[in-house]
């Protein structure tokens, strides 16, 4: 049609300068208004009077704080990830298992991740980011409790707060994941399978908070801050791997040989990382908030259905290039982190020694 035409071409011509990825619609009393989101914050008519213009909102300051929730979210997920490497000795000695056991709760988090992967852009859309990271941290914490196990969580409402998580005796009773007076083997072994199932629960939660790093930096930080904020939550995995290599050596004693100073300092570790996972929920969920421009649809897409899409990236070389690059970069440095503290025991050092190599890791990360 040729007004039609004309038209187009006034708007295309309005807009020459401006990435067409940073363009937005948004209607207002039934009139589309085509909106540069970053450029001038100005509004230019496409169908209406030429008078009609509406600053868009600015960059809210805000945004930093959602990168500190979700880093410090990242950082505790982590957590339960190798607390129990540097810790081998007396893992095994608490729960009465095998060391390749005691590996299957770093192989629950790459395990769990596969799946999940695949759901985290599904779930991101349909219930958003807000309720992404609040459910994650929700499943994280579910998981630390479950890992308490019901010796622990029994013991703790009786006992007092800041002792129960330091693992000090109150009236001849501790916070213990063995209690006396019970036969010590079947207590192990349920205490195990607690502890193996609440692992599967925080490593539900990892894939929605590591997978939605994209999704935070389109909603939040202008086009320019993007890839530092990938860079930030990337380093975010570091740390908080580094942590949970750390944290454990602060609460169990490494010479410890007694099963019941053992089996206390276990349970206050447990406690301590449960606290922390609370502490973000509750952080998240009172103040992480939906971006201002959530609301605002983003540049158009084709509908492509799901099976075509993986049909095209699949027939892509570089995918595959850079894909099983990082897929054997990530495999090997996994494999050997769930296996440290088993190789340093095996040439006669000791375990925790683990945590001074996470140490260095967490530095060469930052550097």
């Amino acid at each position: 049609h040729p007004g039609r035409q004309a038209h187009m071409a006034v708007v295309s011509s309005s807009f020459a300068a401006t990435p067409s990825s940073l363009l937005t619609t948004v209607r207002f009393d039934g009139e589309s208004t085509a909106v540069s989101r970053w450029d001038t914050g100005k509004q230019h008519p496409t169908n209406g009077s030429a008078d009609k213009h509406s600053a868009l909102p600015a960059l809210s300051p805000r945004r930093w704080i959602m990168l500190a929730i979700l880093s410090t979210n990242i950082c505790v997920n982590y957590l339960p990830y190798y607390c129990f490497v540097p810790i081998l000795p007396q893992g095994l000695m608490v729960y009465g298992t095998r060391e390749a056991s005691m590996d299957i709760l770093c192989i629950l988090y790459a395990l769990v991740y596969v799946p999940c992967a695949f759901l985290t852009g599904p779930v991101v859309g349909a219930i958003g980011l807000c309720n992404t990271f609040a459910m994650a941290m929700l499943l994280t914490c579910v998981g630390c409790a479950i890992r308490c196990g019901p010796n622990v969580l029994g013991g703790f409402p009786q006992s007092d707060l800041q002792k129960a998580f330091l693992g000090i005796e109150q009236d001849g009773n501790a916070v213990s994941v063995l209690l006396p007076g019970m036969d010590p083997v079947r207590q192990q072994a349920i205490s195990f399978r607690w502890l193996v199932v609440g692992q599967a629960f925080c490593a539900l939660g990892q894939p929605f908070l590591v997978n939605t790093t994209s999704q935070v930096g389109a909603e939040w930080f202008h086009p320019n801050e993007r890839p530092a904020v990938a860079m930030v939550l990337s380093l975010m995995n570091f740390l908080g791997a580094s942590c949970s290599f750390m944290i454990p050596t602060m609460f169990v004693e490494i010479q410890e040989e007694s099963m019941h100073t053992a089996s206390t300092q276990v349970a206050s570790l447990l406690l301590a990382q449960l606290g922390l996972a609370m502490a973000c929920c509750i952080l998240t969920v009172i103040f992480f908030q939906a971006s201002p421009l959530t609301k605002v649809p983003t540049a158009h897409r084709a509908q492509v259905s799901f099976r075509e899409e993986v049909r095209r990236f699949l027939g892509l070389r570089d995918f595959w290039l850079v894909n099983m690059q990082f897929a054997f970069y990530v495999g090997v440095c996994n494999a050997f982190d769930a296996i440290e503290g088993s190789l340093l025991e095996r040439y006669e050092y000791s375990a925790a020694l683990s945590s001074r190599t996470a140490i260095s890791c967490a530095l060469a990360a930052v550097l």
